[in-house]
């Protein structure tokens, strides 16, 4: 995958993390986990959550 994202003259470099360690990655995770369920299992409960704001209290800590 990492050979496929390379484009000349801008190399891309991957590293995985624990997202438990960042909050914009557990944010992010959050996201395209909520995304998911909407689309696969057709389960909007989360991402009316995101659209809601409500997690804005958890992220501000």
């Amino acid at each position: 995958m990492k050979k496929q994202l390379n484009i000349k003259n801008y190399p891309i470099e991957l590293n995985h993390v624990n997202s438990l360690n960042f909050k914009g990655l557990q944010v992010a995770d959050l996201i395209s986990w909520s995304t998911f369920q909407a689309f696969e299992n057709e389960n909007d409960k989360f991402i009316k959550t995101i659209e809601n704001k409500h997690l804005k209290i958890i992220c501000e800590d």
